[in-house]
């Protein structure tokens, strides 16, 4: 049922994918090739151009997954997607969930395909290992996965709640202060954690370990909520 789902989420977005992709890889080879864009030295750092246009490209597409996320509630493909008696809460969420990550990794390997093909892949290859070892981009770029799975995951639930439980219960609005009483605790513990004095590998094990349970808690709420309330 989730393999359906996402065909389904694919096909009825096709028109998205190809004006989006086409227009943004224009958009990344223009400015690559531009001469009013001046990077030096010319070659070693022109692949920061390749990486911001795959950054903005990811935002574009998480966006359109919001929207899309919303706008399933509130539409008749809300009934249409939960009519089969086999499509369980689970097949949405972590359908929507799957769909997001396969994008994610998509358009990762499609703006770094075209990057590398650009500057050639030895080149690439060896332009990212430089730059990721004098920017120290590793930390970074786990960080930032850490950071915006958060925003996803709460997002994901805010539009779930917004949905259900707060049109279907009149105890619903109760939950605004859970939320705000986990998001609370959420800043607190990582904040905690990063002023102990741990070695950065210990210290993403234990964001990761914190992260991961308030991740759960999301999870089974939102596949409760979503039992509870897709069927009103």
């Amino acid at each position: 049922m989730m393999a359906k789902y996402l065909k389904y989420q694919y096909r009825s977005g096709l028109l998205f994918y190809i004006f989006f992709v086409l227009g943004i890889t224009f958009a990344m080879v223009w400015s690559f090739n531009s001469k009013s864009v001046k990077i030096e030295p010319d070659r070693t750092l022109k692949i920061v151009i390749i990486w911001l246009w795959w950054f903005l490209s990811l935002m574009g597409v998480l966006v359109y997954h919001f929207v899309r996320w919303s706008g399933i509630f509130k539409s008749p493909e809300r009934f249409l997607l939960l009519s089969s008696p086999k499509f369980k809460p689970f097949h949405f969420l972590f359908g929507g969930i799957a769909h997001a990550v396969l994008d994610v990794l998509i358009f990762s390997v499609w703006f770094n395909l075209v990057g590398a093909i650009m500057i050639t892949p030895k080149k690439y290859i060896l332009d990212f290992h430089k730059i990721v070892r004098i920017l120290g981009l590793n930390d970074v770029f786990i960080i930032s996965v850490l950071f915006f799975t958060t925003i996803y995951f709460w997002y994901l639930t805010t539009v779930i709640y917004w949905n259900t439980i707060k049109s279907s219960s009149k105890w619903g609005w109760c939950l605004i202060f859970a939320f705000v009483v986990l998001g609370y605790i959420q800043i607190k513990i990582s904040e905690f954690i990063g002023k102990i004095n741990l070695s950065f590998p210990a210290f993403i094990l234990a964001v990761i370990l914190f992260n991961f349970a308030i991740y759960s808690i999301l999870i089974f709420f939102n596949l409760k909520a979503l039992k509870k309330g897709l069927d009103t």
